[in-house]
């Protein structure tokens, strides 16, 4: 005797449905996921943290600085205290011959960058459509960019020549 065709279908679907549970069940993992995290703090206080996972292959990092304003009690300005540091005071490793030609090719540096960061972005406008926005890696660079970037390039080696490398460097005058 033949079966009516919606007792064909619900007797499929549910062979199906079945069929589709024990796959999925057979994959998935049998209980959570342990961490193992190894801690590795160096004598600076520079800490790693690696957690081990080779359920996917990825690579994944977080960089975390413990200053500024969530990481300090009420009075304490730590982070404004590091910027001073490294705003005014320097090293006492690396110098330079001149401070006014150091101003100055710091200043021509920055001018520079600025109108290189400038073509760049009319450029990248230019390109662009719809609001896409796409890996500007493989663009061409035009001619503009190509000697601000060169000039770029000399000004870096001409401050390298004003610099003095030294691992006793006296206090210069101001």
């Amino acid at each position: 005797m033949p079966r009516p065709p919606l007792v064909a279908i619900c007797s499929t679907l549910l062979v199906g449905t079945a069929l589709a549970l024990w796959y999925v069940s057979s994959r998935a993992q049998t209980g959570p996921t342990v961490l193992d995290p190894h801690e590795v703090v160096f004598e600076n206080g520079f800490r790693i943290v690696l957690i081990e996972d080779h359920r996917v292959p990825r690579v994944a990092a977080s960089l975390q600085y413990r200053f500024g304003a969530l990481s300090e009690r009420n009075g304490e300005h730590g982070s404004a205290h590091f910027l001073e540091h490294a705003m005014h005071q320097g090293t006492t490793t690396v110098g330079v011959k001149d401070r006014d030609v150091d101003r100055k090719l710091l200043r021509a540096i920055y001018d520079t960058e600025q109108e290189l960061l400038a073509e760049r972005n009319a450029h990248r406008n230019a390109v662009r459509e719809r609001n896409v926005f796409y890996d500007e890696g493989d663009w061409p660079i035009t001619e503009k960019e190509r000697r601000l970037r060169q000039k770029l390039y000399e000004l870096e080696d001409e401050q390298s020549k004003n610099r003095i490398f030294s691992t006793s460097f006296p206090t210069m005058p101001r």
